[in-house]
């Protein structure tokens, strides 16, 4: 998804800002506050509108997101280390994660609310460049973190915008 280059730069200037500001590093610090507006909103368009459009079906006519929240998320052993099960606002959620080396941290995914809790978890292990697209409803955790500092990019999407004449053609 990113070169990993780019997230260690990412991941730099979000841990130099956090210092700076004398910030604790926690979860839900949102990029507007690192001055990057704008970087989220071409991430946006650039990488995820495509892989949305192909890949989820009801998707293949928007042609943009006017509410995108674009936060980091920081699990250190000093500091957060998990997250408990839940859904997020969103249509879809995006994890990018960013750095740096740890171990543990799986983001557990486990369906949509309504469906059966006899579901079969599915255990994604973070690797620094890499990413997570699903569906906001989807119940989701994030396993402990038994070493080192990891650091995501978390996307959270809503308000789709679709292109009017292509909806107009399908029907």
């Amino acid at each position: 998804m990113m070169k990993q280059a780019i997230c260690s730069e990412l991941f730099k200037s979000f841990t130099h800002y956090m210092n700076f500001a004398k910030m604790k590093a926690s979860n839900g610090t949102k990029l507007d506050d690192f001055g990057m507006e704008e970087f989220s909103t071409e991430l946006v368009q650039s990488a995820l509108l495509p892989i949305i459009r192909s890949k989820f079906k009801e998707y293949e006519n928007v042609i943009r997101f006017d509410d995108i929240y674009a936060k980091t998320v920081y699990y250190t052993e000093s500091g957060d280390q998990d997250w408990p099960l839940h859904v997020d606002e969103s249509i879809f959620t995006f994890n990018l994660c960013i750095g740096d080396v740890f171990e543990g941290n799986e983001l557990i995914l486990l369906g949509a609310e309504e469906e059966s809790d006899d579901i079969e978890p599915i255990q994604y292990r973070h690797r620094v460049g890499q990413a997570v697209l699903h569906y906001g409803k989807n119940r989701h955790s994030v396993g402990w973190l038994r070493t080192g500092t990891r650091c995501s990019v978390i996307i959270l999407l809503n308000q789709p915008h679709f292109d009017a004449d292509a909806a107009s053609v399908s029907k």
